[in-house]
C-alpha cells in the first residue's frame, strides 16, 4: 500500500511539473478630465474606463474579448471589443457601476472573469491591479480552472456573483429609500465593495501609471440618444421665476421621498413609470404637452433622473416631435436643497429642513 501511494504521489509531482502556469497582472480603472460647463449646465465628465495589462503584447497574448457594460442610459450600453485598446471614452454626468468580463484565449483556459468598477471622478481617475494565475494548455485539452487571484481567491464566471450584483444593483435603485442612494452614488465604501470584484482579495490600489490607449471619444454622453440638456440648480430657478413660468414643467421622478419637500408645483412621476412605452407616452400627453421646458429629476439625478429623461426625449422624438426640450436638474433634489436661499423658500412646498 506504501508502495501504491508512493507512486501515486510522483505521479502528481510528475504531473503538476508539467503543468505551465503563468502569473501577469491585469489593470482596470478609469481616467478622468473635468470639462467646463456651457451656458447654464453643470461640469461634464469626460472619461476613459479600460481593462488593460503590461503591455499590447500581453493583451493580445491573453484575451479573446472583453465585453463592457455601461449604463442603460448610454446607447449603445454593451460593447464587446475584440482586439486592443479595450478601453471606452465617453461624456457623461453621473457615475456609476461598470460591469466587464474579460474572456482568455482557448490556451489559458476560454475562462471569463468578471469584474465591477465604480467610476472615479476624483483628479485623474485611478485604477486597480489584479494578480491573475492562468495555467497553459493545449486548444483541445481539457479546460483549464478559472482565473484566480494570485491570494488563491477564485474569479468568478460571467454568471456568477459579479453579473447578480449589477443587475441588482440596477433593479434596487428605482424603488430604494433617498439615503441609500446618496450613499450609493457617493461610492463610499472599501474596494471590495465598489471595486474591480468582491471575490478578488489581491487588489491593490494604484495610482495610474503608463500610458493608457485611448479610443476616439464617443459622439454621444450620457443619456443622449435623444438630445437632454444638464440645467444647474440656479438655471431652474430662474425659470421657475421667469415670465413664461407656466410653460415649464418639472417631474420629480422619486418615490415616498417626495413628501419630504419638492419644487412647488412639481408633478411626482415615480421612476417605474418610465420603463413602459405606454405608460411613457401618457406622461408625455399629460404633462408635456403646450410646455417650452419639462426638468426631470430624482434625489442625486446620478441614474433615475437622466434615465426618466431619456425616455422622454426618446418617445417625443418617436412621434415626430422636437419640443419641449427635456432637462435633467443637475444633482438633484439635494443639490436644490442644499442651494436655497431664503428668498427661494417660495418656490418649494412641503419642506422639512
Amino acid at each position: 500500500m506504501h508502495r501504491q501511494r508512493g507512486r501515486e504521489i510522483e505521479q502528481e509531482r510528475a504531473r503538476l511539473a508539467a503543468r505551465r502556469l503563468e502569473h501577469p497582472t491585469l489593470y482596470i480603472g478609469n481616467l478622468h478630465s473635468l470639462r467646463a460647463p456651457q451656458g447654464g449646465s453643470s461640469n461634464v465628465h469626460d472619461w476613459t474606463f479600460f481593462i488593460r495589462m503590461e503591455n499590447a503584447d500581453e493583451e493580445a497574448r491573453y484575451i479573446e474579448r472583453v465585453a463592457i457594460h455601461l449604463h442603460p442610459t448610454f446607447r449603445p450600453s454593451t460593447l464587446n471589443l475584440m482586439q486592443p485598446p479595450f478601453a471606452v471614452r465617453r461624456l457623461g454626468w453621473g457615475y456609476f457601476v461598470i460591469r466587464a468580463e474579460v474572456t482568455f484565449k482557448p490556451e489559458w483556459g476560454h475562462e471569463t472573469l468578471s469584474l465591477q468598477w465604480m467610476l472615479d471622478f476624483e483628479g485623474q481617475g485611478s485604477m486597480h491591479q489584479v494578480d491573475l494565475d492562468l495555467e497553459h494548455r493545449p486548444a483541445a485539452a481539457e479546460p483549464a480552472g478559472p482565473p484566480t487571484a494570485g491570494g488563491g481567491g477564485t474569479a468568478p464566471d460571467a454568471a456568477g456573483a459579479s453579473s447578480d450584483n449589477y443587475d441588482g444593483e440596477e433593479s434596487d435603485e428605482e424603488s430604494e429609500e433617498e439615503d441609500s442612494e446618496e450613499d450609493e452614488a457617493a461610492g463610499s465604501g472599501s474596494d471590495h465593495e465598489f471595486g474591480c470584484c468582491s471575490l478578488l482579495p489581491t487588489m491593490l490600489a494604484r495610482p495610474l501609471a503608463g500610458p493608457v490607449p485611448l479610443p476616439p471619444l464617443a459622439t454621444q454622453t450620457m443619456a443622449c440618444a435623444s438630445a437632454v440638456t444638464v440645467l444647474a440648480p440656479v438655471r431652474v430657478k430662474a425659470l421657475l421665476r421667469g415670465p413664461n413660468n407656466d410653460r415649464v414643467c418639472v417631474i420629480d421622478v422619486r418615490d415616498a421621498d417626495f413628501e419630504g419637500g419638492h419644487i412647488r408645483g412639481a408633478v411626482n412621476v415615480v421612476a417605474e413609470t418610465f420603463e413602459d412605452n405606454v405608460l411613457v407616452d401618457r406622461v408625455v400627453s399629460r404633462f408635456c404637452r403646450g410646455m417650452d421646458i419639462v426638468i426631470v429629476h430624482c434625489y442625486l439625478s446620478q441614474q433615475r433622473g437622466p434615465y426618466c429623461a431619456q425616455r422622454l426625449a426618446e418617445r417625443l422624438e418617436a412621434q415626430g416631435c422636437s419640443e419641449p426640450e427635456i432637462c435633467v436638474m443637475a444633482g438633484g433634489w439635494k443639490r436644490f436643497r442644499r442651494e436655497l436661499e431664503v428668498e427661494d423658500f417660495e418656490l418649494v412646498e412641503d419642506f422639512l429642513d
